[in-house]
């Protein structure tokens, strides 16, 4: 055959047989796609599935991500026609659904080429949206929480139970000493001494109630400051909350404020027994209750100063105690911001007005602020609870998959909440050279505040870099800074004033801490990885240094990081914490940068 003939046959237009043959081809890169794509997101899907028991669930997975991408991509392919019409689909079974238009085979192959010539002109579509980094290997929360048993609440019946036989070794200085440290515990709660702890309804019934459910966090509470200052406070505080439990069943037919009040402190009382469920049931009937009476609209309040902050602090305390359920549980909170208005920062300004309406008022009809401990509180649980809802809004964005940029725009959140910080409420303008202190005043309380609205802001931005944190210097730098500070505040406050389950403490500590064992894992630096461990070694004395008051969770915490360092040898410190049980070996503290 000669060299035109040959190049006229190389020309020679392509047959309908070759189209179909071409089309063909091109659904066999389909299937075949979708055959190697597949049995990896149903693995990660199980894996996921499986692994959800003990991380967070926040997280979508990469694959997935890039699985919807290809998807997008091939759909905007196909949509570039005006004629044929596509619909690409997912099916069970491991099958792509493509709906058309096209009825016949001439239709079929002019789609393809006009395809062809067109995936040229379409560009990549790369989504905004948030690449979130592995941090399952780092992750061990829920590991660390499943490790020590639920205490069993049916194994208590306070009609079974000799009260005071529980009660013998508690005198009035012990219970004092008891109710004390509660009411100086930074976390948000109704009463501020025994007068008003007394003193919840005036109704009979119903302020038993509140007493009973009260006395039952009191005792359980201080079970994770001084474990030894009351040898049957567990048994006393499971007597309470059985007697308090068995009263509620009688005033749920009418919503009530006492009623709403004892539920919520049954809920703490529970989350701190690991009876996260029942905890969250609590809080379900309480939020129902407040939805009736309107509580959570700021024009259903009442008008008068004293009620209003009354009905404004049991919103705090639901809200506070949503979150930290849902911390503990792993559930979302239940709360829906979208259907409430309430201003936490309202508290203070209701605050300001009582205060200066007292100096209006003989002394006995003055409203006690314990010497101001109590403005210093609440003031505290306000900014706090705004940052815990910016938190919220945090969370939910991740979960979404929301795009980096729609997501990084929460910084800006938390620097606004930080701008309205009163000065008496930064850590450089107080000062933490003492030791650990037996009684606080509003000073104390202000320093202490100050620290804890330090580590909680920091974490923020921790959780809010975490979802993006790819080899992006920023982020990193973010991440590992914040971590910084957290350990350097957490050593102060457990120097000067100890910290409780109850505060987001521990939470805060176990983020800095997923920092570096992230930076020991994948960062190249000697220097980096060095440093990384030595932090993690300081979070290990904090965890020790708390667990001498209680054990539980701080031990627990403790035994996974310590695992951590031994499963990638790095674990070559023989005084670590984790090696000397039982012994009493100092704790070396740091301080802020």
């Amino acid at each position: 055959m000669s060299k035109s003939k040959k190049s006229a046959s190389k020309a020679k237009k392509p047959s309908v047989q070759d189209e179909v043959e071409n089309l063909q081809i091109t659904f066999y890169e389909i299937e075949s796609w979708i055959e190697k794509t597949t049995p990896v997101l149903t693995r990660m899907t199980k894996e996921l599935e499986k692994a959800s028991v003990h991380f967070e669930k926040r997280k979508k997975p990469s694959l997935l991500i890039r699985a919807e991408q290809e998807k997008k991509k091939l759909e905007a392919q196909l949509q570039v026609l005006n004629q044929p019409q596509w619909s690409l689909s997912f099916q069970p079974g491991n099958l792509l659904r493509i709906d058309t238009n096209i009825t016949s085979i001439e239709q079929l192959i002019d789609a393809l080429k006009r395809l062809q010539e067109e995936e040229k002109k379409v560009p990549d579509i790369v989504e905004d949206v948030v690449q979130y980094h592995d941090w399952y290997s780092v992750e061990y929360w829920y590991n660390a929480l499943g490790r020590r048993p639920k205490i069993r609440l049916d194994d208590y019946k306070h009609d079974h139970m000799n009260l005071t036989g529980l009660m013998k070794d508690v005198s009035p200085s012990v219970l004092n000493s008891i109710g004390q440290v509660f009411w100086d515990c930074l976390h948000p709660k109704f009463s501020s001494d025994w007068n008003t702890f007394w003193d919840r309804s005036g109704e009979v019934g119903r302020n038993q109630v509140c007493i009973d459910s009260g006395l039952s966090m009191v005792f359980i509470h201080v079970m994770r400051h001084h474990r030894d200052l009351c040898q049957n406070a567990q048994e006393i505080a499971c007597f309470y909350y059985d007697r308090a439990r068995e009263e509620l069943m009688e005033y749920f037919d009418k919503p009530d404020v006492s009623t709403i009040e004892a539920l919520l402190n049954l809920s703490m009382f529970c989350m701190l027994c690991k009876q996260y469920s029942q905890a969250r049931n609590h809080i379900g009937l309480s939020l129902r209750m407040m939805l009736e009476l309107g509580i959570h609209k700021k024009k259903k309040l009442p008008t008068d100063k004293v009620l209003r902050k009354k009905y404004l602090k049991l919103f705090l305390v639901l809200y506070y105690n949503d979150i930290t359920s849902s911390v503990y549980s792993g559930e979302p909170s239940l709360i829906d911001d979208s259907e409430c208005d309430i201003d936490f920062y309202e508290i203070i300004t209701l605050n300001d007005t009582l205060v200066a309406l007292n100096e209006q008022k003989e002394e006995k009809d003055r409203i006690n602020f314990d010497n101001n401990k109590t403005i210093v509180k609440e003031c505290y649980f306000a900014h706090v609870l705004e940052l815990l809802r910016i938190s919220k809004q945090t969370l939910k964005l991740i979960k979404q998959g929301t795009s980096v940029t729609q997501l990084l725009a929460q910084e800006k959140q938390l620097t606004t909440w930080f701008s309205r910080l009163p000065s008496d409420f930064l850590t450089k303008n107080n000062n933490y050279n003492h030791h650990r202190l037996l009684t606080m005043d509003a000073l104390s309380l202000q320093g202490q505040a100050s620290l804890l609205l330090l580590i909680q802001y920091e974490t923020q931005w921790i959780i809010l870099h975490k979802a993006v944190l790819t080899e992006d210097d920023r982020s990193r730098r973010i991440c590992t800074e914040s971590a910084d500070r957290i350990v350097h505040a957490s050593e102060l406050i457990t120097q000067c004033y100890g910290w409780c389950v109850c505060q987001q403490f521990l939470n805060c500590i176990y983020q800095a801490s997923t920092i570096y064992c992230n930076n020991a894992l994948t960062m190249h630096d000697e220097g980096v990885k060095d440093k990384s461990k030595r932090m993690i070694e300081r979070i290990i004395c904090m965890l020790k240094e708390g667990s001498m008051s209680y054990e539980g969770l701080p031990d627990d915490l403790t035994e996974c990081l310590c695992e951590f360092l031994t499963e990638h040898n790095m674990h070559l410190n023989v005084d670590c914490p984790c090696n000397l049980k039982g012994k009493n070996v100092p704790v070396e503290i740091g301080g802020l940068p």
